[in-house]
């Protein structure tokens, strides 16, 4: 009997409270990193729409500036679709730029005659430019009458709740700055 006093050890209910207590940090432990990683994906979700908005803005704003000149940008506010030609100058280059919106999706493409119906069924190369809720597009004259105002709202997000928007004023004044539809 002696020899079992000598011994040092853990009693079992010892060893129950100490595990009880290590499950206890241990669920806390991974409540917290689940808590952190369910934060990063909202963060990512929240980056990649904010990407994509920015990327079909930029789009818009970089076409519109090169077909910055007289008869070169055709808006179609309700059909959500700009038409951005080459050569304005010429009768019979009608080639450019197609630019449109269609269910959550923007699209671009390369065309050989800007007034002909949307792309999609012939050799023209049709690019998806970015996820994006919603867009808005407006043209109107700017201030001063001698030139085209064009408005850009993009809402992204899976609600639409943000919005980026960006009005852009033409350098080169059109004959005529009435705005067409």
């Amino acid at each position: 009997m002696r020899f079992l006093r000598n011994k040092k050890g853990f009693t079992l209910i010892e060893l129950v409270v100490a595990m009880v207590v290590f499950a206890i940090l241990g669920g806390a432990v991974a409540g917290m990193i689940q808590s952190g990683l369910n934060s990063y994906g909202k963060i990512s979700d929240d980056i990649y729409t904010e990407t994509e908005a920015r990327t079909a803005l930029s789009l818009i704003t970089v076409q519109i500036r090169q077909h910055d000149a007289t008869d070169a940008i055709t808006v179609d506010t309700p059909n959500k679709v700009i038409r951005l030609r080459n050569n304005p100058a010429s009768a019979t280059d009608l080639s450019g730029t197609v630019i449109w919106f269609s269910v959550d999706t923007l699209y671009s493409a390369q065309v050989e005659d800007t007034t002909a119906a949307l792309p999609g069924t012939g050799d023209e190369v049709t690019k998806s430019v970015a996820k994006i809720h919603d867009i808005t597009l407006s043209q109107g004259v700017a201030p001063g009458g001698t030139a085209f105002d064009y408005t850009i709202t993009i809402s992204y997000t899976d609600t639409g709740a943000k919005q980026l928007s960006q009005t852009i004023t033409q350098r080169s004044a059109p004959a005529d700055p009435s705005p067409t539809t």
